[in-house]
């Protein structure tokens, strides 16, 4: 009788090992190979609508619902898909146009997309000549202000709107003189 007491114990104590080492496993491998399985594919179909996607937003100049002149369209990706400079191709912007191009079933705009839509309605948008090559000791040259020609003689300028709040800039990394 002792003898079977004692594989009894020994038996139910190797069922409590094999259950708190189940218990662990299942603590650390919550998914099941079928649910793993599915979710490998889910990523593969998500990637493949991604990558779709961006080749249509690549392709998308070349196609009879493109607006624009294809020549007049710079791709970017981020923060948005296009910058259409109309009449580029005719050496004579008349309007500098930024599009992002939806394809999924959603259409809403990233917070990003949001940000540069509601910088550019609100007028904060500029054009800006950088100087290549400028000595340490010289200034940083200023900002061209909404309308002003800057280096642009045969181009007038003309008073736009003022931005709401200043621009902001990244610091000079260079020591002041």
């Amino acid at each position: 009788m002792t003898a079977a007491v004692a594989v009894l114990g020994i038996l139910l104590a190797l069922v409590l090992v094999l259950l708190v080492r189940l218990y662990a496993y299942k603590a650390t491998h919550p998914y099941t190979g079928a649910q793993l399985e599915r979710a490998r594919q889910d990523s593969v179909v998500a990637s493949r609508a991604v990558v779709t996607g961006q080749v249509k937003e690549h392709l998308l100049p070349l196609l009879p619902e493109w607006p624009y002149n294809p020549r007049d369209a710079k791709f970017l990706g981020q923060p948005v898909d296009f910058v259409v400079f109309e009449g580029l191709s005719d050496n004579v912007v008349d309007r500098v146009v930024f599009v992002e191009v939806k394809t999924g079933r959603s259409g809403a705009l990233s917070q990003r997309e949001r940000s540069v839509r509601d910088a550019v309605r609100a007028g904060n948008v500029a054009y800006e000549v950088i100087k290549l090559g400028a000595t340490r000791e010289s200034p940083r040259p200023a900002p061209l202000a909404p309308g002003e020609a800057g280096d642009l003689p045969d181009q007038p300028a003309q008073p736009g709107p003022q931005p709401a709040h200043p621009v902001r800039r990244r610091k000079d990394p260079r020591p002041p003189a």
